[in-house]
């Protein structure tokens, strides 16, 4: 229970989140019907911390609003943006999408999450839980084999030999260009005590590894020998 500790208060202390609270009330009042449910798109409400050695610290919220659709609020350095996650999981739509953006992804029986911005699409396979025939830590292991194998970057395996044993990778993410990648982590005990309508995970992008317990970003230099 959220409103039962101090987790929300810290969170969006005015130093952390101008306006947060405000933004998290409105947001809960307007949210999906199906919020809990994974089904369809991120269910849940999900916090997030993201943390750069160029950057302050950025403090970001998701909740679904509606099927297929979740809202982001990201706090940083004094301002407040918003974005929109949408999820697909018709193949032929799919198909269209990455073309069209120039996005070149595994083939799989999942769907994706994709943002657009700056006409780039952002996009990470997302995991359809009505193929869930195995206990979640399996089922994404089966998922990551299937888009692990998929024009892997070098350093993919490096930092995958770096990370906690506490975790195991359970997707990835692709923007336009093949400029990004991001690699998607769930604590095993997490997986193993959770149901998919209440699935965390950690986010590590994989260009630039600083701790395999932090969100970094970074941006492939294309000039980079062996990329």
């Amino acid at each position: 229970d959220l409103g039962a500790n101090e987790f929300v208060p810290w969170f969006f202390n005015e130093e952390h989140f101008k306006g947060g609270r405000e933004l998290y009330e409105d947001s809960l009042r307007t949210k999906s019907k199906d919020i809990n449910s994974s089904l369809g798109g991120l269910g849940g409400i999900n916090f997030a911390l993201k943390l750069s050695k160029r950057k302050p610290t950025t403090y970001s919220f998701y909740i679904k609003q509606r099927k297929n659709q979740a809202e982001v609020y990201n706090f940083n350095d004094e301002e407040v943006t918003e974005r929109t996650y949408r999820y697909v999981f018709n193949k032929y739509l799919i198909r269209l999408l990455t073309r069209y953006y120039n996005v070149k992804i595994p083939r799989t029986e999942h769907g994706i999450e994709y943002s657009v911005r700056n006409n780039k699409l952002f996009c990470t396979i997302y995991p359809d839980y009505r193929l869930k025939d195995l206990p979640l830590p399996s089922f994404f292991s089966r998922l990551y084999a299937e888009v692990s194998n998929y024009n892997t970057w070098e350093i993919e395996e490096e930092i995958l030999s770096e990370i906690n044993e506490k975790y195991i990778p359970v997707t990835k993410g692709f923007c336009s260009g093949d400029s990004l990648r991001k690699i998607f982590f769930g604590r095993k005990e997490d997986l193993e005590k959770w149901n998919e309508d209440r699935v965390a995970h950690a986010v590590l992008n994989v260009k630039e590894f600083l701790n395999p317990e932090l969100e970094v970003e970074s941006q492939r230099r294309h000039n980079q020998k062996n990329f």
